[in-house]
């Protein structure tokens, strides 16, 4: 666990001044970079598959298939209500849109809304709602949504010819799931070191009830083969995202170039 911890004191020394300095502005500018980030490696390491899990409107998918339309993005999305107001315009893209929960086991699985006023007015589209209940919520409403282990996720996408055999194209993923990630990646033990890189949103504080934090999911991933490479400070202290690589098919030497340009980016970054 050490090189992990190194690898936020490193990434902290460099960017909590600049959050001091120019707040907010700050934290969102290193989000948009470390999204370029992200779509950097997918060109300099050839990646032709993505897997969104979380998706919401797919916006990750819908780039990835903007810029290159023989690529193959399957974006994964648990809550109903958002799979049915954004289906349309997800599948126009090209995009394989499925509705279900991406989590530790295989089978139906509760799903918790908030359920305000707003809310209802809304069509339960809020991104926040979670198969964990998130701390802010007052009044929930809760569903059950078919529920899938990542490692079942993808033996049903190969068999059915949507996604090509791991050997043949490692997809890369990008999971925003609300607190269950250490969920999923205990469904993940078998597919995910056969996977390319990971963007993965972490929590450091506790912000759903039963949730894992970062501590548990940074040594996930060591397990599993995986290296943080990059963070970012989106919502710094509680909340931001990091970008995982394969130590299988990535090297130091490999990221270097790739460290160097997200660092320097975020140093020179100057209020507007």
């Amino acid at each position: 666990m050490k090189e992990n911890s190194d690898f936020e004191v490193l990434m902290n020394e460099m960017q909590l001044p600049l959050i001091e300095k120019f707040g907010k502005e700050f934290q969102q500018f290193s989000n948009k970079t470390l999204v370029e980030s992200f779509f950097n490696i997918l060109v300099a390491h050839p990646c032709n598959v993505l897997l969104e899990l979380g998706a919401h409107r797919a916006m990750t998918s819908r780039t990835f298939r903007r810029e290159r339309p023989d690529r193959t993005a399957v974006a994964i999305e648990a809550n109903p209500f958002n799979y049915e107001s954004f289906r349309e315009s997800v599948e126009k893209n090209g995009t394989i849109y499925k509705n279900l929960a991406v989590t530790d086991k295989t089978g139906p699985v509760e799903m918790i809304l908030s359920d305000g006023e707003m809310d209802r007015k809304r069509g339960h589209t809020k991104t926040s709602n979670s198969i964990l209940k998130n701390t802010s919520f007052n009044a929930t409403k809760k569903i059950t949504v078919p529920g899938m282990t990542f490692d079942d996720l993808v033996t049903d996408l190969v068999k059915n010819d949507e996604i090509p055999a791991l050997d043949q194209q490692r997809p890369s993923l990008w999971i925003d799931v609300e607190g269950a990630l250490s969920m999923l990646l205990d469904g993940a033990q078998k597919k995910l070191p056969e996977c390319l890189m990971v963007l993965a949103e972490v929590e450091k504080e506790i912000l759903f009830e039963g949730q894992a934090t970062l501590e548990k999911t940074m040594q996930q991933f060591s397990d599993l083969g995986y290296f943080p490479f990059l963070k970012d400070c989106e919502y710094h202290p509680k909340q931001f995202n990091i970008i995982f690589l394969n130590s299988n098919f990535f090297s130091e030497k490999d990221v270097a170039a790739g460290r160097e340009w997200f660092v320097s980016s975020l140093l020179a970054f100057e209020a507007a």
